[in-house]
């Protein structure tokens, strides 16, 4: 009786450790799935910025991340504010296209804080390139 006491206390030990385990791989595949589609946003922007060249300098907005398609509940979608800020090799901030030619170093980063157990954090993925003339 103690045998079969110990083998079913070891087999629920164990299945409570891949219960947890499966709960927390879901956790942090939902949450490289967010990284992964803010950082196609980030390139997105990047790439428009150097098609572009300098023609915008765009205010902070709001992205989808993560469409759930369901039009009933937009509130549970993945949502996240993407910036860009120009600056010289300096570090001044540029709030216009530069009058002269010159060097700048251009940052897309976009912020969001996950749905579910991680709602709590924000995260941020952010890309940086240097452009010049």
């Amino acid at each position: 009786m103690i045998e079969v006491m110990v083998a079913m206390s070891v087999v629920l030990l164990g299945s409570i450790s891949t219960i947890g385990l499966i709960t927390q791989s879901k956790v942090i595949s939902y949450s490289e799935r967010d990284r992964a589609r803010a950082h196609q946003i980030v390139m997105k922007e990047m790439e428009k910025v150097r098609r572009q060249l300098f023609s915008q300098v765009a205010p902070a907005t709001e992205v989808t991340l993560w469409d759930n398609k369901t039009p009933d509940d937009p509130t549970d979608d993945t949502v996240g504010t993407l910036e860009m800020h120009m600056r010289t090799l300096g570090g001044v901030t540029l709030a216009k296209l530069p009058e002269a030619p010159q060097a700048v170093s251009v940052e897309v980063s976009l912020t969001w804080s996950p749905r579910g157990s991680m709602s709590g954090r924000k995260f941020t993925e952010r890309l940086v390139t240097y452009i010049a003339p």
